[in-house]
C-alpha cells in the first residue's frame, strides 16, 4: 500500500466478542489474556493472516487464537455471534469509559489488598 494513502481500517470487533463470549463461558483472566495474546500474535506475527501487506481478521484466524490458548474455538466462535456476547461487549465497553479509558488498548492495574 502506499505509505501516504488513507490507512485502511481493519475492525477487531470479532477479536472483542470473542474475548466476551470466553468471559461469559466463565473463562479465568489467565486465560483470556493467554487468548488476547494469542489474537495478537496471529494478527501481528502470522504471516498466513495476510496477503502482501493486507491483514485479515476472520473466523480462520480467531479459531487459531482459541487453540493457541487451548480452547474450543467452534464453541467460542458461535457463542461470540450471539447476544450474549454482543450485551458484555456493551458492558465492558461502558465500565472501561466510566474508568477513563481512551485508545485501545487500555491497561487497568488493580492493587492487591
Amino acid at each position: 500500500t502506499n505509505f501516504f494513502s488513507p490507512p485502511l481500517q481493519k475492525s477487531a470487533m470479532g477479536v472483542a466478542r470473542l474475548l466476551c463470549a470466553a468471559q461469559n463461558e466463565g473463562v479465568g483472566d489467565a486465560k483470556l489474556l493467554e487468548l488476547a495474546v494469542a489474537a495478537s500474535n496471529c494478527m501481528h506475527s502470522d504471516a498466513s493472516f495476510r496477503s502482501g501487506s493486507e491483514l485479515t481478521i476472520d473466523d480462520k484466524l480467531l479459531h487459531a487464537a482459541c487453540l493457541s490458548a487451548g480452547l474450543d474455538g467452534h464453541s467460542l466462535l458461535a457463542l461470540a455471534q450471539g447476544e450474549d456476547a454482543k450485551t458484555r461487549l456493551r458492558s465492558n465497553t461502558q465500565d472501561a469509559v466510566q474508568r477513563g479509558a481512551f485508545g485501545s488498548p487500555t491497561a487497568f492495574v488493580f492493587a492487591a489488598e
